[in-house]
């Protein structure tokens, strides 16, 4: 017997179909997954042997080819060929005017020395020139299995940015590896220089830090208004607008003194009370 549906089934169809999940769809029979993974895998690695771009890679030793950007490696593994995304985007530094120094090529360092890095300079810049004070001070400290490099030779440094916690760290470049691939390796990415921070530049956050002193904020015996007054100078000097300035008492401080100190990732300068004045610190005195 032929079932014909009128038009007036219409409706009770739709609800019904509506109930109902779709169909799963059918997966590949397994040897012809294995035969559609073993044509990719042949395709991918006749377009890397064939072109001269993949002929310059290949003498590199690359382990990966670079698609415009990300990296599209392809792993194959049994019968299942996938395609993994490296993503090699510059990486913001949450502290761009912070860096931490090291002498070994690895993202968890035994040693690390913190840098400030002042306007107009690179964080390889500000390594190196910590670089005799971070390996004296390594090897002074006796650290287990410490290996200091001599302290007047200065090797090729190259700035990488954390892709979590986006910190900036600078760490020895490898010969055989550009910036970009250094950082990579160490699952990490190169610094974005462009990055903007509530409409401040890098440049422009620097010489804000230098102006407050957020390295160095305790050699000033500041009131909190003396505080918020070179904050609010330091900004309109640098060009920056936008940011606020923060004040948050510290309970139990009765020093009636404070610092300054920039947070970009915040777009602001924060105001902190001194627990207790620094050694320099003789008397109250205003921010120059």
């Amino acid at each position: 017997m032929t079932n014909n549906p009128t038009d007036t089934d219409a409706p009770v169809r739709a609800e019904l179909g509506a109930m109902f999940p779709a169909p799963a769809e059918r997966s590949l029979p397994h040897d012809r997954a294995r035969a559609m993974s073993a044509a990719l895998l042949r395709e991918f690695e006749g377009a890397a042997v064939g072109g001269p771009a993949a002929t310059a890679k290949s003498r590199r030793k690359r382990l990966a080819w670079r698609v415009g950007a990300p990296v599209a490696v392809f792993a194959v593994a049994g019968a299942t060929a996938a395609a993994v995304l490296i993503d090699d985007s510059p990486v913001r530094p949450k502290f761009p005017t912070q860096a931490s120094c090291s002498y070994e090529y690895t993202a968890k360092p035994k040693f690390a020395y913190a840098a400030h890095i002042e306007a107009g300079q690179t964080p390889e810049e500000a390594c190196a020139r910590y670089w005799p004070d971070m390996t004296e001070t390594a090897r002074r400290m006796s650290l287990p299995g410490s290996d200091a490099p001599d302290a007047a030779t200065v090797p090729a440094l190259v700035a990488c940015t954390a892709k979590g916690s986006r910190d900036l760290m600078v760490v020895p470049q490898p010969t055989d590896r550009s910036p970009q691939d250094a950082c990579i390796a160490l699952e990490m990415g190169v610094p974005d220089n462009d990055a903007t921070y509530h409409g401040a530049t890098i440049e422009q956050v620097r010489r804000l830090a230098r102006l407050v002193g957020d390295h160095e904020g305790s050699r000033l015996c500041m009131t909190v208004a003396d505080a918020r007054a070179l904050a609010e100078r330091s900004l309109a000097e640098v060009g920056i607008v936008g940011w606020d300035v923060e004040y948050t008492r510290e309970p139990g401080v009765t020093t009636g003194l404070a610092f300054a100190v920039a947070d970009p990732d915040a777009g602001a300068v924060l105001i902190r009370d001194l627990v207790a004045p620094g050694s320099a610190c003789t008397g109250t005195q205003n921010a120059k």
